[in-house]
């Protein structure tokens, strides 16, 4: 309990419609650093939140809403977000290793600079989103849509790609050492050599 006190008090902007629970609409509340590790969001929506530099490692968060939510420096490691929506979501620098994102939505987000490593991601939307400078070694990217996203200088060593879509994707300088390919296309691609 003490936990999720502390990150009640670290919002900036709490309000009595900024109680963080399953389902709840947070949407447009200031969670910026506040420690919410290991809470049940399921279904939560945060769309337009600020969560920069939180702490949610190990969270649950299946189906939450993130459309448009700054999440810059949060910290995702271990947290469940299957099938959540973080079109246009600001994940820059964040820390989203170990974590269960499978089926999500991450379809123009910018996740420069983020650490994704041993994340579940496969059979997400990744249309359009920036993973520049990103580390998605050891990733399951099984059946991911990555159609023109910008994965420049990105860390895909290991990942697993299996019938993954990169069309139209900027791959300049991506490491895919030792990544399984099997089936994925590159149509249109940008920097890549097969």
């Amino acid at each position: 309990m003490s936990l999720f006190v502390f990150g009640l008090a670290a919002c900036s902007s709490f309000d009595a419609s900024c109680v963080p629970a399953p389902g709840a609409d947070l949407q447009k509340c200031d969670f910026s650093d506040a420690d919410l590790a290991g809470t049940d969001l399921a279904g939560a929506n945060f769309a337009e939140a600020n969560l920069a530099g939180a702490n949610l490692a190990g969270a649950e968060m299946s189906e939450s809403n993130f459309r448009g939510a700054n999440l810059a420096g949060t910290i995702l490691a271990g947290a469940t977000l299957l099938s959540a929506n973080f079109t246009d979501a600001d994940l820059t620098d964040a820390l989203v290793t170990n974590a269960l994102v499978g089926g999500a939505n991450f379809k123009a987000a910018n996740i420069t600079g983020a650490k994704l490593n041993r994340a579940d991601l496969s059979g997400s939307n990744l249309y359009e989103a920036n993973f520049t400078d990103a580390d998605l070694s050891d990733v399951d990217l099984r059946f991911a849509d990555l159609r023109f996203a910008n994965l420049t200088r990105a860390n895909l060593r290991f990942a697993i790609l299996n019938g993954a879509n990169l069309n139209g994707a900027d791959l300049t300088k991506a490491d895919f050492y030792g990544a399984d390919l099997e089936e994925a296309t590159f149509d249109g691609a940008i920097g890549y050599d097969q």
